[in-house]
């Protein structure tokens, strides 16, 4: 057997290998986009319920109203925060499934180019060999 062909094994292995990392990069990916999202919508949402405590507050309010409203605000406030550490934290998670996935890629495609050249020689050596094979019939005919 060829040594193109014994590393054909190895180069499905090491392709399978870049296709689950793309699959988890692309979900990494998905994963923190919804969060971004996420964020974006909790933040114009605070952003909206400040500007409508403005509107009713400047028409006078209860100090009971208030303190409901500060709660409200804090714990708006409190998730906003949670929600960017978890972006931060998907960010890192994604930059390392990235990577991984680089990884892949650079191990399937350096397998994939020994696989290559190793063709290449194989097929040089089999028109060498065709050709002296050729060369041979010549020389027989000529001699008769």
């Amino acid at each position: 057997m060829s040594q193109s062909k014994r590393l054909q094994p190895i180069c499905d292995f090491k392709k399978r290998q870049e296709d689950e990392a793309a699959k988890k990069l692309a979900s990494a990916t998905q994963e923190l986009m919804q969060q971004e999202q996420r964020l974006m919508e909790l933040e114009s949402y605070r952003a909206e319920y400040g500007q409508q405590f403005t509107a009713i507050g400047s028409a006078g309010m209860s100090a009971q109203k208030l303190r409901e409203f500060q709660g409200f605000v804090h714990k708006l406030n409190t998730v906003v925060d949670q929600q960017k550490t978890t972006i931060n934290k998907l960010r890192l998670d994604h930059e390392q499934t990235k990577r991984q996935w680089l990884a892949a890629r650079n191990h399937n495609k350096a397998i994939n180019k020994v696989q290559s050249q190793y063709k290449t020689t194989e097929e040089k050596a089999e028109e060498k060999k065709l050709q002296k094979e050729q060369d041979d019939r010549n020389c027989r005919k000529v001699s008769l």
